[in-house]
């Protein structure tokens, strides 16, 4: 069972603040650290828990990142337009429609204010079975 995915990140407080507003995640814990700061969220959905580190001797991984492929963060929906331009309002920026073999999907790629890759997924429930 998987107890968190951790990210060295540009800004952990403001991303933790920003996906919580957004994206309706849980702050767990937001604390200052001897090197920065650390914040665990959590989607309220899944129970997914991030940990978002901002560490003064650690490189952050946005900068890094050049595809969605690499790493991305994906977000299940029902209504892919709707929450594209809410988050693109918030801040986000559309990348791409992504191709889908699915006829009954629909899956497209933003960035967070700071370059995570954030997948918009609007598929059938029964997509995985």
């Amino acid at each position: 069972m998987i107890e968190h995915i951790g990210l060295v990140v540009t800004d952990s407080r403001a991303m933790a603040a920003w996906y919580a507003q957004h994206l309706g995640f849980d702050i767990l814990r937001s604390s200052d650290t001897g090197s920065g700061h650390v914040a665990f969220i959590q989607s309220p959905a899944t129970g997914l828990i991030f940990e978002l580190i901002t560490h003064c001797d650690r490189p952050p991984i946005e900068p890094a990142l050049s595809d969605p492929l690499q790493f991305h963060i994906a977000l299940k929906t029902d209504d892919i337009i709707c929450q594209r331009d809410r988050l693109v309002a918030a801040g986000a920026t559309f990348v791409t429609d992504c191709p889908t073999d699915d006829p009954d999907a629909r899956v497209m790629v933003l960035r967070d204010p700071w370059g995570l890759f954030i997948q918009l997924a609007q598929r059938r429930d029964d997509f995985y079975a």
